[in-house]
């Protein structure tokens, strides 16, 4: 629809006009190429040929009209119909103007070319100041011996400032005078359709039939041919019916083929009006059948031309005409850059008249209809299809509307619109196509990055477009990193007693509970499995900010399960282990089945470290590989473990809180176990079980008490050796 619209709005703005005028016409008359023109119209032309033959001057307006008077003398006798002049005749020639006004009435066929000129009106004020300029038409007719001569006189117009003719007009500006071209085929219809033509516009115009009966008598004198003109011209405009009622009785006459079709040739001059008509050129200069002056005049070197009832216009050619003679091109002639003479431009004028060839525009609604609904069905071409297949459709439909606009401009004269349609609307479809493609890619793209999102870190995201399927191992990174592993403690016992549904809804928002920290933290869930969640941290470097950002978030972890058991009335202790070190981070899987996920000890390491809490009785603990140097957060070393599976020890420390939320019970209970942990270690076990069986009295709930207390116990039983360095084997994890 916007490919529509704009091809709409764009084919009537000035530009659009001019473009399509310039190049849309201009196609069409180079595609189509020259037709034959029509056998009714013969030119004769005053060239440099026929000056040099009659030995005359190269000016031709100074040769004498003797000349014109013998050519006139000449044509009459070969039958010729109609001998037009489109000369200018405004000076006198006192000892050839004679000659040529009685060979003029004697033929009683010649008509004549006024002129109009503008003139400029200054008025002043009485201080004789200029107050306004009048710009005025005025026209000139011949002088009077030969105006009288003549059948009648009118003006060719064409459009003012027009080098390049495209149209000419049929009717001037000064009282609607009819020009050239029209006067011609009206005279030609009254001579050769005489008495029919009165009778049928008799019929047509009752009212009238007296004053015309009476103009009819005389018809070829004091330009009543105007007279007739105005009066037909003025009916019609008044009353479109008229006109409609004049092509019924035509083809209800019973007269010649050839009388029916010059009145109705003559009846839609009228019916089109006061507006300018398109030139249907025939093709470069001479197409219409040209004589030069000299043979013309002489007669006798004419006898294989046919001049009976013919249309013979006279005029001054390309390579002589006078210097108030503009130069005129055509589409046929522009790039030449060769003149084109005014009398050829006033024959083609006359005969598009004559056959109804003008070029016709499509009205306003037919082509607003046509270019809305051709960039409604390119752009929906461009909308479903992609780029290359468009192009191609496009270049197949392109094609299809030049062949027919083509094909209606030759046999029917139609101009149907090019330029907004072929050079505006395709380029502006296919563009507006690719740019509705790459915005739709992009929104589809954020679309994919948005669910991605859910399961994949936003920078691996941003890079998957870019990865090679095939290749797995391609977007794998070494990275210094924290994982974060929890646990849901009675998820098993929960999962006995609920409905799927109901535990699937319950998970879903305890997930969405404890995944806000890490997202807060900037984390990235790794993995979900059942109650339990893997997210990470990493970085290039060692650097402390992720350790830092992975300890906040565990606290908001355990914070933010326990206000979620105690709103939902389940009991969904969480457990988090913490562990820094390096990791792969990556595609682990196949070309058909990959995850994005962290491998290594690291993330093992922190898997045990969370089923550490269960034998230690805590809900969050970290190696000391995670808070070292971290001075944000208060902890308590809890021991040495070697856990599961594991090789080296570790020495685990407990988060109990940020440094800014430590009470006074827990800095006791903290600097209190820490003296009763550090006898355990030394193995002084007697000491240190005193101190922790105290710590349990004071701290009954303190799981890591309890826990010592029983281990000392076990150990006063069953001292380890002198080289355990205070190691505790941790065999089975949670």
């Amino acid at each position: 629809m916007l490919t529509g619209a704009l091809g709409l709005v764009f084919s009537y703005t000035p530009v659009g006009q001019l473009l399509e005028e310039e190049y849309g016409l201009s196609w069409l008359f180079q595609l189509r190429g020259p037709v034959n023109p029509p056998s009714e119209v013969i030119i004769v032309s005053i060239n440099r040929e026929s000056s040099t033959k009659l030995d005359l001057p190269d000016e031709p307006e100074k040769w004498p009209r003797s000349f014109h008077g013998r050519l006139i003398t000449e044509l009459k006798a070969k039958g010729v119909l109609l001998t037009v002049f489109n000369i200018i005749f405004d000076e006198s020639r006192e000892s050839t103007d004679s000659i040529m006004a009685d060979a003029m009435g004697q033929a009683n066929n010649v008509i004549l070319t006024d002129y109009l000129k503008r003139r400029t009106h200054i008025i002043q004020d009485e201080n004789g100041v200029e107050i306004q300029r009048i710009h005025q038409d005025e026209l000139i007719p011949p002088i009077p011996i030969l105006s009288q001569a003549a059948i009648v006189s009118a003006p060719f117009l064409l459009p003012k400032g027009e080098i390049n003719v495209k149209r000419f007009l049929p009717f001037g500006s000064v009282e609607s005078l009819a020009t050239l071209p029209v006067t011609v085929l009206q005279t030609n219809v009254v001579l050769l359709c005489g008495d029919n033509f009165l009778k049928i516009i008799q019929t047509a115009l009752p009212m009238f039939a007296q004053p015309l009966s009476e103009l009819y008598r005389d018809i070829f004198r004091s330009q009543n041919i105007h007279q007739l003109i105005y009066a037909l011209q003025a009916s019609i405009e008044q009353d479109e019916h008229v006109a409609v009622k004049l092509f019924e009785i035509v083809q209800q006459a019973k007269i010649p083929e050839y009388q029916k079709r010059l009145m109705e040739a003559l009846f839609k001059v009228y019916l089109r009006g006061q507006e300018s008509r398109y030139l249907n050129h025939y093709g470069p200069p001479k197409t219409i059948v040209t004589v030069p002056y000299h043979k013309a005049v002489s007669g006798n070197q004419l006898e294989n031309i046919n001049f009976k009832n013919k249309i013979v216009f006279v005029g001054f050619s390309e390579d002589i005409q006078p210097e108030r003679y503009q130069g005129f091109f055509t589409v046929f002639t522009q790039n030449q850059r060769k003149n084109v003479s005014s009398v050829e431009l006033a024959a083609t004028a006359f005969a598009n008249l004559l056959h109804d060839k003008t070029i016709r525009e499509l009205s306003v609604s037919k082509e607003s209809l046509i270019v809305f609904f051709w960039g409604l069905i390119i752009g929906l071409f461009c909308r479903v299809f992609p780029v290359t297949a468009t192009i191609m459709v496009l270049t197949i439909l392109g094609g299809s509307y030049l062949v027919f606009s083509l094909w209606q401009f030759s046999t029917q004269n139609i101009w149907f619109p090019l330029t907004t349609p072929l050079a505006l609307q395709i380029p502006f479809a296919i563009l507006t196509g690719a740019f509705y493609r790459y915005i739709t890619n992009i929104r589809e793209k954020r679309n994919i990055q948005t669910n991605l999102a859910r399961y994949l870190p936003k920078e691996i995201v941003d890079a998957a477009g870019e990865q090679n399927p095939n290749n797995v191992s391609g977007n794998q990174q070494l990275k210094y990193g924290v994982c974060l592993a929890t646990d849901a403690g009675q998820y098993t016992a929960l999962a006995e007693s609920l409905d799927p549904l109901v535990l699937g809804e319950l998970m879903n928002k305890y997930y969405s509970a404890i995944f806000s920290p890490v997202e807060e933290y900037n984390g990235y869930v790794s993995d979900v499995i059942g109650d339990a969640m893997l997210a990470i941290w990493s970085s290039a470097d060692d650097d402390p900010k992720i350790r830092r950002n992975a300890c906040h978030a565990a606290l908001g972890v355990r914070q933010i399960s326990a206000d979620f058991s105690r709103a939902q009335g389940y009991k969904l202790v969480t457990r988090i282990g913490l562990h820094y070190g390096q990791m792969l981070i990556g595609n682990v899987g196949a070309v058909n089945r990959m995850e994005y996920r962290a491998v290594g000890d690291t993330v093992n390491t922190a898997s045990r470290i969370e089923g550490l809490n269960k034998t230690l009785g805590t809900h969050l603990l970290a190696s000391k590989d995670v808070i070292e140097f971290l001075d944000d957060f208060y902890t308590r070393e809890l021991g040495i473990f070697l856990l599961a599976g594991k090789n080296r020890p570790l020495v685990i420390h407990e988060i109990i809180c940020r440094k800014n939320d430590l009470d006074k019970d827990a800095e006791a209970l903290c600097g209190q176990f820490a003296n009763a942990l550090s006898l355990f270690k030394e193995n002084k076990l007697d000491d240190a079980m005193e101190m922790f069986h105290h710590l349990v009295q004071i701290y009954p709930n303190d799981g890591p008490c309890a826990f010592y207390q029983e281990k000392t116990a076990k150990f006063q039983l069953s001292p380890p050796d002198d080289t355990w360095g205070g190691i505790i084997r941790v065999g089975k994890i949670g």
